[in-house]
């Protein structure tokens, strides 16, 4: 389990990483098969609803 902290440093990475490829939070859904708005929960730090597929399919 994530701490709050570790779930805010993901965020992070993951909108760091999207930005470096000069996606939008869209695109990075759809490449993924996940809404925008999950994209727009995982950047914010809001992992506790969302499944390790999910976080994992946004991250590869």
């Amino acid at each position: 389990m994530l701490s709050r902290m570790d779930e805010r440093r993901l965020g992070l990475v993951v909108r760091a990483l999207r930005r470096r490829r000069g996606w939008r939070q869209l695109d990075l859904g759809r490449a993924s098969g996940v809404s925008q708005s999950t994209v727009s929960e995982i950047e914010r730090g809001y992992l506790d609803s969302l499944s390790l597929r999910t976080i994992k399919a946004v991250t590869n």
